[in-house]
């Protein structure tokens, strides 16, 4: 989690922000949350997973998004309930609990690795696609 609770912050926000311009969204648009609802100082243990992953699904239920898209591994994994590289799982669609879900990179992952910019701009078109097929 960023500073003051947030999601992001610093140059990850920055990034996010781009990116969700670059396919006309308003990051205000959007409900920004990690799969840990608290902060957590060392790698999560799969049973606070457990109990986050319960949260979670009570806010997807509430909000109804057109399109869930998850932010890195740990998150990626954890919502779909998978342990394949992050690799394996980005670049198509994937349902949970009714919504297509699009995984891809973590902003902080894409600073130190701008070769994977490319891959996250796929990963940002399908979204954009489905976004304007569901507006029309």
């Amino acid at each position: 989690m960023g500073n003051n609770g947030q999601v992001f912050s610093g140059p990850d926000e920055e990034l996010l922000t781009k990116m969700m311009a670059a396919i006309n969204v308003d990051l205000d648009e959007l409900f920004r949350t990690n799969i840990c609802k608290c902060p957590v100082t060392s790698p999560p243990s799969p049973a606070y997973l457990s109990k986050c992953q319960d949260h979670l699904q009570k806010q997807i239920r509430l909000l109804q998004p057109k399109v869930i898209m998850t932010m890195g591994s740990l998150a990626s994994q954890t919502v779909l309930g998978q342990n394949h590289q992050l690799a394996a799982l980005r670049g198509r669609f994937h349902h949970y609990q009714g919504h297509p879900l699009v995984a891809t990179y973590h902003p902080e992952l894409l600073r130190q690795y701008p070769d994977l910019k490319k891959a996250a701009w796929y990963d940002l078109q399908l979204i954009q696609s489905r976004l304007e097929k569901n507006s029309g």
